[in-house]
């Protein structure tokens, strides 16, 4: 089961110091057209036209220009409109274009046919791949009226021809959610396709899909200590199930207490169950057994001894001892005042540098 949590503890702050004297030894745009003569093709793929190209974050692209009659093509400039979304290099005769992180980027090709300006674009997306726990697929319902887009349109953040291509939803509709680019899903029909088109998939907005909940996972056990928080850690799946409010209870109060974000709150020694519920299928439920225990607060930290001479070049290992021995919180940090003379790590390993003198601080971490 995934878990997530954290906890913390209040309190002053309680220190030691130990005195170490060392002595001396060794955007997108939207669609541009301009001229005739030229189009943009993936490189390898010749007499195929470009419009839209989606994959996902990572991947990469190699575009080309080529004449589409006999005139020559010459001064040939690809250029990326946003290359934080999509990189685009010159390699051997083609551009090749990287996906760099999620979003979508306009393509323009520009250059001379003969003695005419071309100008075509065309729009690379950037997908995030989407899966639910254990890579089963996330399926969504496309409601009544949602607008579908596929295949080119001049939708902004969708692809770039100068045709929109579209349809309209006529009733709720099963669909695979499989990728998600700023504010649209990548949708897929297994055996049918949109429209009138030859398309299986298309790109919807988000709040046209509604995804349900289908499974949650937390913390099953939680030892904790009074005045004490944890969090019981739920997550929904999919993560980008439409409803993600969770409904949270402690079965005994005078123990434990949560609040609406699932935070846990020591209140008395005993146990407690917390209970999740997804307010999109209260029969997705989670349970976390929680035992909280006495607080013991820290009352000091003591190093012994209270001051060392050693010799340059020397190393050994320095212990504290906080106080009581049964404290709740028992861990503790260093400091030390010139670590160009002495030099201490977290596990209390220490090295002596060069003659001098400072000061070693361990402090308790409540």
């Amino acid at each position: 089961m995934r878990k997530k949590w954290w906890k913390h503890c209040g309190g002053g702050i309680i220190f030691s110091v130990l005195f170490i004297s060392v002595l001396l030894s060794v955007s997108s745009a939207r669609a541009e057209t301009e001229g005739k003569g030229a189009r943009i093709i993936q490189y390898g793929v010749p007499e195929q036209a470009r419009f839209h190209l989606g994959d996902v974050v990572g991947s990469s692209v190699e575009l080309a220009a080529e004449a589409t009659g006999t005139k020559k093509l010459t001064d040939i400039v690809f250029t990326s409109s946003d290359t934080s979304v999509c990189s685009i290099t010159a390699v051997d005769g083609h551009w090749k274009v990287e996906r760099l992180k999620e979003g979508t980027s306009v393509i323009r090709m520009s250059c001379k046919a003969d003695n005419d300006t071309v100008v075509r674009t065309l729009l690379v997306s950037s997908f995030t791949p989407l899966t639910a726990e254990e890579d089963d697929p996330i399926m969504g319902m496309i409601q009544e009226g949602a607008v579908i887009y596929y295949g080119c349109s001049d939708v902004e953040g969708i692809s770039s021809a100068s045709t929109e291509v579209k349809t309209i939803m006529a009733e709720n509709k099963e669909a695979e959610v499989v990728y998600k680019c700023g504010d649209y899903y990548r949708v897929e029909l297994e055996e049918e396709t949109f429209g009138d088109s030859d398309e299986m998939w298309g790109y919807v907005k988000k709040e046209q899909v509604y995804i349900p909940v289908v499974s949650m996972g937390a913390a099953q056990e939680q030892t904790f200590y009074e005045r004490e928080t944890v969090s019981m850690g739920a997550e929904l799946f999919p993560a980008v199930a439409t409803n993600k409010n969770i409904e949270y209870q402690s079965s005994n109060t005078n123990v434990a207490v949560v609040d609406g974000g699932g935070s846990i709150t020591g209140v008395h020694r005993g146990s407690a169950v917390i209970t999740a519920t997804s307010l999109d299928n209260r029969n997705i439920i989670s349970k976390c057994r929680v035992t909280v225990k006495t607080y013991v607060p820290v009352t000091g930290i003591r190093l012994t001894p209270a001051a060392l001479e050693i010799d340059d070049g020397t190393t050994g290992k320095l212990t504290a001892s906080v106080l009581p021995e049964d404290a709740s919180v028992s861990d503790y940090s260093w400091q030390v005042s010139r670590d160009d003379i002495f030099q201490i790590d977290s596990k209390g390993r220490y090295r002596a540098l060069k003659p001098g003198h400072a000061t070693v601080t361990a402090t308790t971490k409540e």
